[in-house]
């Protein structure tokens, strides 16, 4: 394949795990796509580590079985709640909490 026409998504996910160094390995491509659309719609003020680091933590947390929810307190655009969201099990509770700009 000419590099030229390599897909736009296949580009953008080298140059994202080129970022991430060994975190890279810890997260899958859907995942990077997920944090990249939540990114670039500025739903999150996390960096593409953080944001990657969130998401392979919740997956472990479900590869390993480990009991419990989770909880996001202090949501702010709700781009890591969609990430945690994303990243764990479907039948795992997830709660949110916010102050709504209501810092005291």
């Amino acid at each position: 394949m000419h590099p030229l026409s390599t897909p736009l998504h296949l580009v953008r996910d080298t140059v994202d795990r080129l970022r991430l160094g060994p975190l890279a390995r810890r997260v899958g491509a859907a995942d990077l796509r997920c944090i990249r659309r939540v990114r670039s719609e500025h739903l999150t003020y996390l960096t593409l580590k953080k944001a990657a680091s969130l998401v392979a933590n919740c997956r472990e947390v479900e590869a390993a079985g480990l009991p419990g929810i989770f909880i996001e307190a202090g949501c702010a655009l709700g781009g890591s709640t969609i990430l945690m969201a994303t990243a764990k099990a479907s039948g795992r509770r997830l709660d949110v909490h916010d102050v709504f700009e209501r810092i005291p």
